[in-house]
């Protein structure tokens, strides 16, 4: 009998990170991240990217604002 192999390998939110960046071609200092996990904007900025972590139900359209 034929055994199959099963290989699992985790990704990291940094990982994931890097591949996005990598496939679009972007500068992460040219970036802006906002997610609503702190884990995965930590990642991000370990990568170079500004991030924000809004808090839940929060307006955030003050971010794209022009001044």
């Amino acid at each position: 009998t034929k055994k199959s192999t099963i290989k699992y390998f985790v990704t990291t939110e940094k990982d994931s990170l890097k591949a996005v960046i990598e496939d679009a071609g972007i500068e992460p200092q040219e970036t802006f991240f906002i997610d609503d996990s702190e884990m995965n904007c930590k990642a991000a900025r370990e990568l170079g990217i500004s991030t924000y972590t809004p808090k839940a139900g929060e307006d955030w359209s003050h971010l794209f604002k022009n001044k």
